[in-house]
């Protein structure tokens, strides 16, 4: 059995058939009584194609409203909550080399680790790893006695070697 959807427009047009074949229907059951004319086999032919539209309709009106019903349990269930603008604020300024420090990290991670897992984002603690390894961060997740952890950890930065003394400088320095 082939099952297809229906839209809108071919709904109408499946209800028009219907319409149209109740009408030559009618006008069989009315030729019918006449003697001259042998239309049964018409009419149990018209029949059966108006029975079988029926049923056809039908079960396109029930997976339409099984659909609706499923579609708004799913809207529901996963309702957009999305991330607050504060948490969004924080990811951005860490994720953009600011050194937030080692506990606002672990915060911000275990903050978008549980928006990940309610609203279904776990692309999201992936992409925010991502973008702290960019700016220089080394990050590492442990396991201990069944409880992991992520570790975010920067390397200090190096101090830059003096520049050498100018020209100017070095004239200056000289002729004192």
């Amino acid at each position: 059995m082939l099952h297809y959807e229906l839209s809108e427009t071919e709904l109408s047009r499946l209800d028009d058939c219907m319409k149209q074949l109740d009408f030559i229907t009618d006008l069989c059951g009315h030729i019918k009584g006449h003697p001259s004319l042998s239309i049964d086999g018409l009419q149990s032919f018209l029949c059966a194609i108006q029975q079988g539209l029926c049923t056809t309709l039908k079960a396109v009106e029930e997976r339409r409203e099984a659909q609706q019903v499923l579609n708004q349990g799913v809207y529901q269930q996963h309702a957009p909550v999305g991330i607050s603008p504060d948490l969004l604020v924080r990811i951005m300024e860490a994720c953009s080399g600011a050194d937030v420090g080692q506990d606002a990290l672990a915060q911000l991670n275990d903050e978008l680790f549980q928006v990940a897992v309610n609203d279904g984002f776990r692309e999201a603690p992936k992409a925010f790893y991502a973008a702290l390894q960019r700016q220089g961060y080394s990050v590492t997740s442990m396991v201990r006695n069944g409880e992991a952890s992520i570790n975010f950890e920067r390397p200090a930065a190096q101090a830059k070697p003096k520049a050498t003394a100018r020209k100017r400088e070095r004239l200056t320095t000289a002729a004192a």
